[in-house]
């Protein structure tokens, strides 16, 4: 029983600072804190293993996704800057540059709402790793398997 019990702690650290990258700007760090602990924990219970490969599979799924996002915003964004600095009139500037500034708030908006789901998803997983049960990550792609 404790060796279960620690399994389960080690687990419930290994996803609670996987959610470390949401508030620090931090690149990679989601992905290397869980990575560490999972490498230096995987052998001890095979539960430490497969939740652990299941949460490097979602964080570098999730960090996957927000590159790709991150890249499409830009290129929105270029793209409707060089429209903008291509017109020289006022008035489509001024569109376009409220254009921009819709497409920086949406892109906004849409990363924090990915991060709270992140955020959900991750409690979700430590509460049912808590009761002994294995959790799916949903859209995850499986690096490790």
């Amino acid at each position: 029983m404790l060796c279960h019990l620690s399994s389960i702690l080690w687990i419930l650290i290994a996803l609670g600072l996987g959610l470390v990258g949401i508030p620090l700007p931090l690149p990679f760090l989601n992905i290397v804190v869980p990575l560490i602990i999972w490498l230096s924990k995987k052998n001890q219970h095979p539960f430490i293993d497969d939740h652990g490969k299941e949460s490097l599979n979602f964080q570098i799924s999730f960090t996957i996704y927000s590159v790709i996002a991150f890249i499409i915003f830009l290129f929105l964004l270029a793209a409707t800057c060089g429209i903008w600095a291509y017109t020289s009139n006022s008035t489509s500037s001024s569109l376009l540059f409220q254009i921009a500034l819709v497409v920086g708030v949406v892109f906004g908006i849409l990363s924090l709402i990915a991060g709270i789901v992140q955020l959900c998803l991750v409690i979700f997983a430590a509460i049912k790793a808590k009761k002994g049960e294995f959790y799916h990550y949903p859209f995850t792609i499986r690096f490790l398997r």
